[in-house]
Protein backbone atom coordinates (compact mmCIF):
# COMPACT_ATOMS: atom_id res chain seq x y z
CA UNK A 1 0.00 0.00 0.00
CA UNK A 2 2.58 2.69 0.98
CA UNK A 3 4.89 1.46 -2.05
CA UNK A 4 1.94 2.76 -4.26
CA UNK A 5 1.33 6.02 -2.43
CA UNK A 6 4.50 6.83 -2.92
CA UNK A 7 4.19 7.31 -6.38
CA UNK A 8 0.62 8.18 -6.53
CA UNK A 9 0.95 10.74 -3.14
CA UNK A 10 3.75 12.74 -2.74
CA UNK A 11 4.41 16.67 -2.00
CA UNK A 12 5.26 16.59 -5.98
CA UNK A 13 1.96 15.15 -7.49
CA UNK A 14 -0.53 16.73 -4.66
CA UNK A 15 -2.33 19.95 -5.33
CA UNK A 16 -2.87 20.84 -1.68
CA UNK A 17 1.20 20.80 -0.67
CA UNK A 18 2.54 24.54 -0.42
CA UNK A 19 6.23 23.39 -1.23
CA UNK A 20 8.17 22.31 -3.49
CA UNK A 21 9.07 18.29 -3.38
CA UNK A 22 12.94 17.27 -2.69
CA UNK A 23 12.28 14.03 -2.67
CA UNK A 24 12.12 13.94 1.09
CA UNK A 25 9.19 13.35 4.03
CA UNK A 26 8.60 16.70 5.55
CA UNK A 27 8.01 15.11 9.00
CA UNK A 28 10.76 12.50 9.30
CA UNK A 29 13.27 13.61 6.81
CA UNK A 30 13.13 10.09 5.40
CA UNK A 31 13.61 9.41 1.30
CA UNK A 32 10.46 9.11 0.24
CA UNK A 33 11.43 7.00 -2.97
CA UNK A 34 14.32 5.42 -0.76
CA UNK A 35 14.53 1.91 1.24
CA UNK A 36 12.98 3.80 4.40
CA UNK A 37 9.42 3.74 2.85
CA UNK A 38 7.67 1.15 5.03
CA UNK A 39 5.00 3.69 6.46
CA UNK A 40 5.02 7.07 5.47
CA UNK A 41 0.85 8.29 5.62
CA UNK A 42 0.85 5.90 8.81
CA UNK A 43 3.58 7.26 10.57
CA UNK A 44 2.21 11.01 9.31
CA UNK A 45 -1.88 10.14 10.05
CA UNK A 46 -0.85 9.11 13.75
CA UNK A 47 0.91 12.33 14.26
CA UNK A 48 -2.12 14.57 13.30
CA UNK A 49 -4.20 12.54 15.43
CA UNK A 50 -2.06 13.55 18.46
CA UNK A 51 -1.42 17.23 17.11
CA UNK A 52 -5.64 17.53 17.29
CA UNK A 53 -5.68 15.92 20.83
CA UNK A 54 -3.55 18.78 21.88
CA UNK A 55 -5.70 21.38 20.55
CA UNK A 56 -8.51 19.49 22.00
CA UNK A 57 -9.82 19.23 18.88
CA UNK A 58 -9.91 15.59 19.00
CA UNK A 59 -11.06 13.17 22.22
CA UNK A 60 -8.50 10.73 23.60
CA UNK A 61 -11.02 8.39 23.53
CA UNK A 62 -11.33 8.68 19.52
CA UNK A 63 -7.53 8.94 18.83
CA UNK A 64 -7.24 5.46 20.86
CA UNK A 65 -10.12 4.34 18.63
CA UNK A 66 -9.33 5.64 15.41
CA UNK A 67 -5.65 4.19 16.75
CA UNK A 68 -7.33 0.83 17.45
CA UNK A 69 -9.15 0.61 14.08
CA UNK A 70 -6.26 1.63 11.54
CA UNK A 71 -4.29 -1.73 13.26
CA UNK A 72 -7.18 -4.11 12.39
CA UNK A 73 -7.50 -2.65 8.74
CA UNK A 74 -4.25 -2.79 7.89
CA UNK A 75 -4.40 -6.24 9.12
CA UNK A 76 -7.46 -7.43 7.45
CA UNK A 77 -5.99 -5.24 4.52
CA UNK A 78 -2.39 -7.40 4.43
CA UNK A 79 -4.14 -10.78 5.01
CA UNK A 80 -5.55 -10.71 1.67
CA UNK A 81 -1.97 -12.28 0.51
CA UNK A 82 -1.96 -14.92 3.15
CA UNK A 83 -3.07 -17.46 0.83
CA UNK A 84 -1.54 -20.61 1.15
CA UNK A 85 -1.80 -24.02 -0.62
CA UNK A 86 -2.66 -24.62 -4.29
CA UNK A 87 -3.63 -21.28 -5.60
CA UNK A 88 -0.52 -19.19 -3.92
CA UNK A 89 1.38 -22.15 -5.70
CA UNK A 90 -0.58 -21.42 -9.25
CA UNK A 91 0.78 -19.25 -11.65
CA UNK A 92 -1.07 -20.13 -15.24
CA UNK A 93 -4.70 -21.50 -16.16
CA UNK A 94 -4.73 -22.46 -20.13
CA UNK A 95 -7.87 -21.82 -21.58
CA UNK A 96 -7.08 -22.99 -25.19
CA UNK A 97 -8.50 -26.69 -26.15
CA UNK A 98 -5.27 -27.98 -26.86
CA UNK A 99 -1.83 -27.97 -26.52
CA UNK A 100 0.65 -26.19 -29.44
CA UNK A 101 3.61 -23.86 -29.70
CA UNK A 102 2.16 -20.79 -28.66
CA UNK A 103 0.49 -22.48 -25.27
CA UNK A 104 3.87 -24.15 -24.40
CA UNK A 105 5.68 -20.83 -23.96
CA UNK A 106 3.11 -19.80 -21.29
CA UNK A 107 4.76 -22.35 -18.54
CA UNK A 108 3.77 -25.03 -16.11
CA UNK A 109 0.02 -24.65 -15.93
CA UNK A 110 -1.63 -25.11 -12.48
CA UNK A 111 -5.08 -26.99 -11.29
CA UNK A 112 -7.93 -25.13 -12.61
CA UNK A 113 -9.87 -21.92 -11.01
CA UNK A 114 -12.32 -24.17 -9.63
CA UNK A 115 -10.38 -26.21 -7.92
CA UNK A 116 -8.19 -23.57 -6.28
CA UNK A 117 -11.60 -21.48 -5.36
CA UNK A 118 -12.91 -24.63 -3.36
CA UNK A 119 -9.88 -25.11 -1.16
CA UNK A 120 -9.76 -23.70 2.19
CA UNK A 121 -6.70 -22.71 4.38
CA UNK A 122 -5.86 -21.46 7.59
CA UNK A 123 -4.57 -18.09 5.62
CA UNK A 124 -7.88 -17.72 3.37
CA UNK A 125 -9.98 -18.22 7.17
CA UNK A 126 -7.76 -15.68 8.59
CA UNK A 127 -8.65 -13.21 6.02
CA UNK A 128 -12.50 -13.87 6.19
CA UNK A 129 -12.11 -13.06 9.73
CA UNK A 130 -10.36 -10.08 9.66
CA UNK A 131 -12.48 -8.52 6.77
CA UNK A 132 -15.37 -9.09 8.86
CA UNK A 133 -14.18 -7.90 12.27
CA UNK A 134 -13.01 -4.60 10.68
CA UNK A 135 -15.80 -4.49 8.65
CA UNK A 136 -17.47 -4.51 12.58
CA UNK A 137 -15.41 -2.24 13.65
CA UNK A 138 -15.41 0.87 11.27
CA UNK A 139 -19.34 0.38 11.63
CA UNK A 140 -19.13 0.90 15.20
CA UNK A 141 -16.66 4.18 14.43
CA UNK A 142 -19.03 5.71 12.11
CA UNK A 143 -19.25 8.76 13.69
CA UNK A 144 -15.18 9.10 15.18
CA UNK A 145 -13.44 12.16 13.62
CA UNK A 146 -9.93 10.52 14.04
CA UNK A 147 -8.04 11.09 10.89
CA UNK A 148 -6.50 7.58 11.62
CA UNK A 149 -10.22 6.47 11.61
CA UNK A 150 -10.55 8.29 7.99
CA UNK A 151 -7.40 6.56 6.59
CA UNK A 152 -8.89 3.32 8.12
CA UNK A 153 -11.51 3.64 5.62
CA UNK A 154 -9.87 4.33 2.74
CA UNK A 155 -7.84 1.73 2.96
CA UNK A 156 -10.81 -0.61 3.88
CA UNK A 157 -12.75 0.32 0.80
CA UNK A 158 -9.33 -1.50 -1.16
CA UNK A 159 -9.76 -4.50 0.61
CA UNK A 160 -11.31 -7.09 -1.06
CA UNK A 161 -14.79 -8.59 0.30
CA UNK A 162 -14.11 -12.32 0.62
CA UNK A 163 -16.61 -14.52 -1.26
CA UNK A 164 -17.34 -18.16 -2.04
CA UNK A 165 -16.14 -18.37 -5.30
CA UNK A 166 -17.41 -22.09 -6.08
CA UNK A 167 -21.21 -20.55 -4.61
CA UNK A 168 -20.60 -17.60 -6.45
CA UNK A 169 -19.87 -19.64 -9.92
CA UNK A 170 -22.95 -22.13 -9.21
CA UNK A 171 -25.74 -19.17 -8.48
CA UNK A 172 -24.25 -17.35 -11.65
CA UNK A 173 -23.93 -19.63 -13.82
CA UNK A 174 -26.34 -22.49 -14.40
CA UNK A 175 -26.24 -24.66 -17.44
CA UNK A 176 -26.79 -22.48 -20.25
CA UNK A 177 -25.85 -19.38 -19.08
CA UNK A 178 -23.12 -17.37 -21.12
CA UNK A 179 -19.97 -16.86 -19.16
CA UNK A 180 -19.82 -13.46 -20.24
CA UNK A 181 -23.18 -12.53 -18.81
CA UNK A 182 -21.97 -14.03 -15.72
CA UNK A 183 -18.39 -12.59 -15.98
CA UNK A 184 -19.84 -9.07 -15.53
CA UNK A 185 -21.89 -9.99 -12.91
CA UNK A 186 -18.43 -11.36 -11.36
CA UNK A 187 -17.12 -7.87 -11.93
CA UNK A 188 -19.61 -6.19 -10.08
CA UNK A 189 -19.73 -7.84 -7.04
CA UNK A 190 -17.64 -6.01 -5.29
CA UNK A 191 -18.81 -2.40 -5.75
CA UNK A 192 -18.82 0.83 -3.65
CA UNK A 193 -18.24 0.67 -0.03
CA UNK A 194 -19.83 3.00 2.70
CA UNK A 195 -16.33 3.18 4.62
CA UNK A 196 -15.00 4.57 1.60
CA UNK A 197 -18.00 7.47 1.42
CA UNK A 198 -17.93 8.10 5.07
CA UNK A 199 -14.31 8.67 4.79
CA UNK A 200 -14.70 10.98 2.41
CA UNK A 201 -17.11 13.01 4.15
CA UNK A 202 -15.44 13.43 7.41
CA UNK A 203 -12.63 14.66 5.10
CA UNK A 204 -14.98 17.20 3.88
CA UNK A 205 -16.42 17.95 7.31
CA UNK A 206 -12.58 18.80 8.52
CA UNK A 207 -11.39 21.30 5.92
CA UNK A 208 -14.33 23.00 6.62
CA UNK A 209 -13.16 23.17 10.50
CA UNK A 210 -10.43 23.90 9.52
CA UNK A 211 -11.75 27.08 8.00
CA UNK A 212 -14.08 28.15 10.52
CA UNK A 213 -11.38 27.74 13.13
CA UNK A 214 -9.43 30.99 11.74
CA UNK A 215 -12.45 32.98 11.02
CA UNK A 216 -12.75 34.99 14.23
CA UNK A 217 -16.20 35.01 15.57
CA UNK A 218 -17.72 32.97 13.06
CA UNK A 219 -18.01 29.67 14.74
CA UNK A 220 -16.40 28.42 18.27
CA UNK A 221 -13.06 26.86 17.18
CA UNK A 222 -13.57 22.87 16.20
CA UNK A 223 -10.10 22.33 15.15
CA UNK A 224 -6.75 23.69 15.74
CA UNK A 225 -6.15 27.56 14.57
CA UNK A 226 -2.59 26.57 13.81
CA UNK A 227 -0.58 23.73 12.60
CA UNK A 228 3.11 23.26 11.39
CA UNK A 229 4.37 22.89 8.08
CA UNK A 230 3.99 19.31 8.53
CA UNK A 231 0.49 18.38 9.90
CA UNK A 232 -0.82 21.23 7.10
CA UNK A 233 0.66 19.33 4.30
CA UNK A 234 0.03 15.87 5.73
CA UNK A 235 -3.67 17.74 5.89
CA UNK A 236 -3.22 17.66 2.34
CA UNK A 237 -2.05 14.60 1.33
CA UNK A 238 -4.34 12.96 3.17
CA UNK A 239 -7.65 14.63 1.53
CA UNK A 240 -5.72 14.36 -2.01
CA UNK A 241 -6.23 10.65 -1.16
CA UNK A 242 -9.47 11.08 -0.19
CA UNK A 243 -10.17 13.05 -3.63
CA UNK A 244 -8.40 10.42 -5.98
CA UNK A 245 -9.93 7.04 -4.55
CA UNK A 246 -13.45 9.62 -4.19
CA UNK A 247 -12.87 9.86 -7.84
CA UNK A 248 -12.25 6.16 -9.37
CA UNK A 249 -14.89 4.51 -7.47
CA UNK A 250 -17.24 7.14 -8.69
CA UNK A 251 -16.79 6.73 -11.98
CA UNK A 252 -15.60 3.41 -12.17
CA UNK A 253 -19.52 2.14 -10.42
CA UNK A 254 -20.92 5.41 -12.00
CA UNK A 255 -21.85 6.75 -9.45
CA UNK A 256 -22.25 10.67 -8.23
CA UNK A 257 -18.52 11.92 -6.97
CA UNK A 258 -18.75 12.46 -3.06
CA UNK A 259 -16.12 15.49 -2.71
CA UNK A 260 -17.97 18.02 -5.30
CA UNK A 261 -15.87 19.66 -8.34
CA UNK A 262 -15.90 23.10 -6.44
CA UNK A 263 -15.22 21.04 -3.05
CA UNK A 264 -11.97 19.81 -4.11
CA UNK A 265 -10.77 22.79 -6.03
CA UNK A 266 -8.17 26.23 -4.59
CA UNK A 267 -8.69 29.49 -6.09
CA UNK A 268 -6.55 32.36 -6.04
CA UNK A 269 -8.06 35.41 -4.23
CA UNK A 270 -6.28 37.89 -6.66
CA UNK A 271 -2.60 39.20 -6.99
CA UNK A 272 0.04 37.28 -9.07
CA UNK A 273 -1.16 34.16 -10.12
CA UNK A 274 2.42 32.53 -8.41
CA UNK A 275 1.71 30.84 -5.46
CA UNK A 276 3.28 31.79 -1.76
CA UNK A 277 4.23 29.18 1.07
CA UNK A 278 2.16 31.15 3.69
CA UNK A 279 -0.74 29.09 4.46
CA UNK A 280 -4.17 29.11 5.65
CA UNK A 281 -6.84 27.32 7.59
CA UNK A 282 -7.02 24.65 4.85
CA UNK A 283 -3.64 23.35 4.72
CA UNK A 284 -3.82 25.69 0.90
CA UNK A 285 -1.36 28.49 0.01
CA UNK A 286 -2.74 31.56 1.33
CA UNK A 287 -3.20 33.29 -1.55
CA UNK A 288 -5.73 30.17 -2.49
CA UNK A 289 -9.17 29.56 -1.19
CA UNK A 290 -12.61 27.98 -2.99
CA UNK A 291 -13.97 30.30 -5.73
CA UNK A 292 -17.14 31.83 -5.32
CA UNK A 293 -18.77 31.22 -8.49
CA UNK A 294 -16.54 28.06 -9.76
CA UNK A 295 -15.92 29.62 -13.10
CA UNK A 296 -12.07 30.95 -11.94
CA UNK A 297 -9.81 28.66 -14.18
CA UNK A 298 -7.19 29.33 -11.18
CA UNK A 299 -8.98 27.53 -8.86
CA UNK A 300 -9.92 24.57 -11.04
CA UNK A 301 -8.17 21.22 -9.46
CA UNK A 302 -10.23 19.80 -12.58
CA UNK A 303 -9.11 21.87 -15.09
CA UNK A 304 -5.88 22.01 -17.03
CA UNK A 305 -3.77 22.02 -13.90
CA UNK A 306 -2.34 18.35 -14.13
CA UNK A 307 -1.73 19.26 -17.55
CA UNK A 308 0.53 22.32 -17.33
CA UNK A 309 4.15 22.35 -18.10
CA UNK A 310 4.84 23.22 -13.97
CA UNK A 311 2.82 22.22 -10.84
CA UNK A 312 1.74 25.89 -8.47
CA UNK A 313 4.91 25.36 -6.33
CA UNK A 314 6.94 25.86 -9.88
CA UNK A 315 8.18 22.14 -10.15
CA UNK A 316 8.92 21.55 -13.90
CA UNK A 317 6.76 18.53 -14.41
CA UNK A 318 8.43 15.40 -16.40
CA UNK A 319 6.66 15.08 -19.56
CA UNK A 320 9.23 14.66 -21.97
CA UNK A 321 10.60 11.82 -19.76
CA UNK A 322 12.39 8.68 -22.12
CA UNK A 323 13.69 5.09 -20.93
CA UNK A 324 16.31 4.49 -20.24
CA UNK A 325 17.01 6.74 -17.52
CA UNK A 326 17.85 7.06 -14.10
CA UNK A 327 15.58 6.45 -11.34
CA UNK A 328 14.89 9.23 -9.59
CA UNK A 329 13.59 10.97 -13.44
CA UNK A 330 11.92 7.59 -13.90
CA UNK A 331 9.72 7.71 -10.53
CA UNK A 332 9.21 11.31 -11.27
CA UNK A 333 7.35 10.90 -14.84
CA UNK A 334 5.41 8.01 -13.19
CA UNK A 335 4.14 10.21 -10.15
CA UNK A 336 3.18 13.31 -12.44
CA UNK A 337 1.74 10.98 -14.75
CA UNK A 338 -0.63 9.64 -11.67
CA UNK A 339 -2.86 12.57 -11.27
CA UNK A 340 -2.99 12.88 -14.97
CA UNK A 341 -4.86 9.56 -14.70
CA UNK A 342 -6.87 10.52 -11.68
CA UNK A 343 -8.35 13.75 -13.87
CA UNK A 344 -9.02 11.25 -16.90
CA UNK A 345 -11.58 9.34 -14.01
CA UNK A 346 -12.71 12.86 -13.17
CA UNK A 347 -13.65 13.73 -16.29
CA UNK A 348 -15.24 10.45 -17.30
CA UNK A 349 -17.22 10.81 -13.83
CA UNK A 350 -18.35 14.45 -15.44
CA UNK A 351 -19.49 12.77 -18.37
CA UNK A 352 -21.09 9.86 -16.83
CA UNK A 353 -23.36 12.92 -15.16
CA UNK A 354 -24.18 14.44 -18.34
CA UNK A 355 -25.01 10.85 -19.99
CA UNK A 356 -27.51 10.64 -16.68
CA UNK A 357 -29.28 14.33 -16.75
CA UNK A 358 -30.39 13.47 -20.15
CA UNK A 359 -28.28 17.02 -21.32
CA UNK A 360 -28.07 19.05 -24.55
CA UNK A 361 -25.86 16.77 -27.24
CA UNK A 362 -23.44 19.99 -27.38
CA UNK A 363 -23.26 19.82 -24.18
CA UNK A 364 -22.27 15.69 -24.04
CA UNK A 365 -20.04 16.76 -27.02
CA UNK A 366 -18.35 19.01 -24.93
CA UNK A 367 -17.61 16.47 -22.24
CA UNK A 368 -16.59 14.23 -24.84
CA UNK A 369 -13.51 16.84 -26.00
CA UNK A 370 -12.71 17.91 -22.64
CA UNK A 371 -12.15 13.74 -21.86
CA UNK A 372 -10.11 13.72 -25.19
CA UNK A 373 -8.33 16.33 -24.25
CA UNK A 374 -6.55 14.20 -21.33
CA UNK A 375 -6.24 11.39 -23.62
CA UNK A 376 -3.99 13.20 -26.04
CA UNK A 377 -2.25 14.68 -23.37
CA UNK A 378 -0.98 11.27 -22.12
CA UNK A 379 -0.21 9.80 -25.33
CA UNK A 380 1.83 12.64 -26.25
CA UNK A 381 3.77 12.88 -22.48
CA UNK A 382 3.64 9.98 -20.38
CA UNK A 383 1.85 7.41 -22.67
CA UNK A 384 5.40 7.40 -24.17
CA UNK A 385 7.64 6.41 -21.45
CA UNK A 386 4.44 4.24 -20.54
CA UNK A 387 5.42 2.28 -23.76
CA UNK A 388 9.04 2.41 -23.44
CA UNK A 389 8.50 0.87 -20.13
CA UNK A 390 6.24 -2.23 -20.87
CA UNK A 391 9.36 -2.91 -24.27
CA UNK A 392 11.67 -2.94 -21.59
CA UNK A 393 9.76 -4.65 -18.66
CA UNK A 394 12.40 -6.86 -17.26
CA UNK A 395 15.08 -4.29 -17.20
CA UNK A 396 13.49 -1.63 -15.15
CA UNK A 397 14.04 -1.19 -11.50
CA UNK A 398 11.67 -3.22 -9.34
CA UNK A 399 9.67 -0.56 -7.76
CA UNK A 400 8.97 1.14 -11.44
CA UNK A 401 7.86 -1.83 -12.71
CA UNK A 402 5.38 -2.03 -10.23
CA UNK A 403 4.24 2.11 -10.40
CA UNK A 404 3.99 1.74 -14.34
CA UNK A 405 2.30 -1.43 -13.96
CA UNK A 406 -0.40 0.13 -11.78
CA UNK A 407 -0.80 3.05 -13.51
CA UNK A 408 -1.14 1.36 -16.85
CA UNK A 409 -3.98 -0.95 -15.72
CA UNK A 410 -5.73 1.73 -13.73
CA UNK A 411 -5.36 4.41 -17.80
CA UNK A 412 -6.85 1.49 -19.62
CA UNK A 413 -9.92 0.49 -17.55
CA UNK A 414 -10.98 4.41 -17.79
CA UNK A 415 -10.51 4.56 -21.40
CA UNK A 416 -12.52 1.23 -22.20
CA UNK A 417 -15.31 2.53 -20.00
CA UNK A 418 -14.66 5.90 -21.93
CA UNK A 419 -15.50 4.28 -25.19
CA UNK A 420 -18.41 1.96 -23.97
CA UNK A 421 -20.45 5.40 -23.18
CA UNK A 422 -19.78 7.20 -26.30
CA UNK A 423 -21.10 4.45 -28.27
CA UNK A 424 -23.96 4.32 -25.69
CA UNK A 425 -24.90 7.69 -26.05
CA UNK A 426 -24.10 8.07 -30.03
CA UNK A 427 -26.59 4.58 -30.27
CA UNK A 428 -28.82 6.57 -28.06
CA UNK A 429 -28.73 9.87 -30.68
CA UNK A 430 -27.80 11.93 -27.06
CA UNK A 431 -24.82 13.54 -29.22
CA UNK A 432 -24.77 15.67 -32.32
CA UNK A 433 -25.78 13.55 -35.31
CA UNK A 434 -23.09 14.51 -37.53
CA UNK A 435 -20.22 13.85 -34.91
CA UNK A 436 -21.80 10.67 -34.21
CA UNK A 437 -21.67 9.60 -37.93
CA UNK A 438 -18.14 10.94 -38.09
CA UNK A 439 -16.97 8.57 -34.98
CA UNK A 440 -18.39 6.02 -36.93
CA UNK A 441 -16.77 6.33 -40.27
CA UNK A 442 -13.66 6.30 -38.88
CA UNK A 443 -14.26 3.76 -36.28
CA UNK A 444 -13.18 6.24 -33.31
CA UNK A 445 -14.29 3.77 -30.70
CA UNK A 446 -13.01 0.82 -32.62
CA UNK A 447 -9.76 2.46 -32.34
CA UNK A 448 -9.34 3.33 -28.59
CA UNK A 449 -11.03 0.17 -27.73
CA UNK A 450 -8.42 -2.10 -29.66
CA UNK A 451 -5.21 -0.12 -28.30
CA UNK A 452 -6.38 -0.29 -24.85
CA UNK A 453 -6.86 -4.52 -25.22
CA UNK A 454 -3.78 -4.52 -26.32
CA UNK A 455 -1.84 -2.46 -23.78
CA UNK A 456 -3.38 -4.66 -21.07
CA UNK A 457 -3.05 -7.80 -22.63
CA UNK A 458 0.90 -6.97 -23.39
CA UNK A 459 0.59 -6.09 -19.76
CA UNK A 460 -0.20 -9.27 -18.90
CA UNK A 461 2.37 -10.87 -20.84
CA UNK A 462 4.94 -9.00 -18.81
CA UNK A 463 3.68 -9.95 -15.84
CA UNK A 464 3.38 -13.72 -16.37
CA UNK A 465 5.12 -16.12 -13.67
CA UNK A 466 6.43 -19.55 -15.61
CA UNK A 467 9.22 -21.45 -15.84
CA UNK A 468 12.08 -18.61 -15.50
CA UNK A 469 12.18 -16.37 -12.41
CA UNK A 470 10.74 -12.84 -13.57
CA UNK A 471 13.96 -10.07 -12.63
CA UNK A 472 11.01 -8.68 -10.21
CA UNK A 473 11.14 -11.78 -8.05
CA UNK A 474 14.81 -11.63 -7.12
CA UNK A 475 14.31 -7.58 -5.93
CA UNK A 476 14.82 -7.33 -2.46
CA UNK A 477 12.15 -4.12 -2.27
CA UNK A 478 8.59 -6.01 -1.79
CA UNK A 479 8.03 -8.90 1.15
CA UNK A 480 7.95 -12.62 -0.80
CA UNK A 481 4.11 -12.41 -0.49
CA UNK A 482 4.13 -10.12 -3.53
CA UNK A 483 7.50 -10.38 -5.23
CA UNK A 484 6.20 -13.08 -7.52
CA UNK A 485 5.16 -10.40 -10.17
CA UNK A 486 4.45 -6.46 -10.33
CA UNK A 487 0.71 -6.82 -11.04
CA UNK A 488 0.81 -8.61 -6.69
CA UNK A 489 1.78 -4.92 -5.75
CA UNK A 490 -1.50 -3.84 -6.41
CA UNK A 491 -3.65 -2.62 -3.14
CA UNK A 492 -6.88 -1.58 -4.91
CA UNK A 493 -7.19 -5.21 -6.82
CA UNK A 494 -10.62 -4.54 -8.02
CA UNK A 495 -9.20 -1.96 -10.24
CA UNK A 496 -7.34 -4.70 -11.84
CA UNK A 497 -9.60 -7.43 -12.00
CA UNK A 498 -11.79 -5.07 -13.86
CA UNK A 499 -9.24 -3.87 -16.03
CA UNK A 500 -8.14 -7.50 -17.22
CA UNK A 501 -11.72 -9.02 -17.00
CA UNK A 502 -13.24 -6.51 -19.52
CA UNK A 503 -10.35 -6.94 -22.10
CA UNK A 504 -11.27 -10.55 -21.56
CA UNK A 505 -14.47 -10.23 -22.22
CA UNK A 506 -13.95 -7.84 -25.33
CA UNK A 507 -11.25 -11.02 -26.52
CA UNK A 508 -13.76 -13.29 -26.48
CA UNK A 509 -16.38 -11.46 -28.30
CA UNK A 510 -14.16 -11.39 -30.54
CA UNK A 511 -13.43 -15.26 -30.68
CA UNK A 512 -17.08 -15.86 -30.66
CA UNK A 513 -17.42 -13.57 -34.02
CA UNK A 514 -14.75 -15.42 -35.75
CA UNK A 515 -16.64 -18.82 -35.45
CA UNK A 516 -19.73 -17.48 -36.87
CA UNK A 517 -18.30 -14.71 -39.79
CA UNK A 518 -15.69 -16.75 -41.55
CA UNK A 519 -12.36 -18.27 -40.54
CA UNK A 520 -9.68 -15.75 -40.27
CA UNK A 521 -7.22 -17.73 -38.10
CA UNK A 522 -4.56 -15.03 -38.27
CA UNK A 523 -7.33 -12.62 -35.95
CA UNK A 524 -8.26 -15.88 -34.57
CA UNK A 525 -4.99 -17.08 -32.69
CA UNK A 526 -4.41 -13.36 -31.98
CA UNK A 527 -7.03 -12.85 -29.93
CA UNK A 528 -6.95 -16.30 -28.07
CA UNK A 529 -3.45 -15.44 -27.55
CA UNK A 530 -4.12 -12.07 -26.38
CA UNK A 531 -6.81 -13.76 -23.91
CA UNK A 532 -4.53 -16.11 -22.55
CA UNK A 533 -2.47 -12.94 -21.19
CA UNK A 534 -5.60 -11.59 -19.49
CA UNK A 535 -6.50 -14.78 -18.42
CA UNK A 536 -2.84 -15.45 -17.08
CA UNK A 537 -2.80 -11.83 -15.76
CA UNK A 538 -6.30 -12.95 -13.37
CA UNK A 539 -5.15 -16.19 -12.12
CA UNK A 540 -2.13 -14.38 -10.54
CA UNK A 541 -4.47 -11.42 -9.20
CA UNK A 542 -6.37 -14.84 -7.54
CA UNK A 543 -3.09 -15.50 -5.73
CA UNK A 544 -5.60 -13.04 -3.55
CA UNK A 545 -8.78 -12.32 -5.21
CA UNK A 546 -11.55 -15.19 -5.06
CA UNK A 547 -13.05 -12.51 -7.96
CA UNK A 548 -10.05 -12.02 -9.94
CA UNK A 549 -10.11 -15.98 -9.53
CA UNK A 550 -13.81 -16.11 -10.96
CA UNK A 551 -13.30 -14.06 -13.66
CA UNK A 552 -10.27 -16.72 -14.76
CA UNK A 553 -12.56 -19.51 -15.10
CA UNK A 554 -15.42 -18.10 -16.43
CA UNK A 555 -13.01 -16.98 -19.72
CA UNK A 556 -11.45 -20.25 -19.89
CA UNK A 557 -14.35 -21.68 -20.07
CA UNK A 558 -15.50 -19.82 -22.61
CA UNK A 559 -12.63 -19.95 -24.76
CA UNK A 560 -12.61 -23.43 -24.59
CA UNK A 561 -16.25 -23.60 -26.26
CA UNK A 562 -14.83 -21.76 -29.25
Amino acid sequence: MEGALSCWLTERNCPYSFSPFDGKDLLSGKEVWGSNWASRMVTRVCALDKEYVKASALSKCDQQQGSKILNLVVMAFAAQWSQAGKRHESAHTDCSSSSDSGTAAYGNRSDPPMEQLAEESFGRNTQKALWHKANRALSEASDNPSFQAVFAGIIFSLTQRPIDGTEVLEELQPSGTDELDSLFRVLDLDGPTSSLDAANRKMHDHRRKLREAKSPGMYNARAPTKLSDAHEETFGLLYWLAVMFDTLSAAMNRRSFTISDLESNFSRAGGSAKPKTTRHDSGLPQTYVLPEDGTNEEAAVWGDYFLREQSRTGQARSHHTRWPCDYDEAASCLADAAPVKVLLYRRLGQLQSLYYQGSLPQLIENGLEATMEVYNHWNNTYGLFIEDCTRNHEALPARIQSWYTLLTGHWNLAVLIFVDLIDTMDLAGMTLPTHASLRKSINFTDHLRDTAVYSISELGRCCRTGAESLAFTQSPDFHHAVNKAALLTEPWTVVLVRTFGYAGAILSRRLGLGKHVGPDLTAQTYSKERLQYCVDALSLLGKKSDMAMCAAELLSRYAKRQ
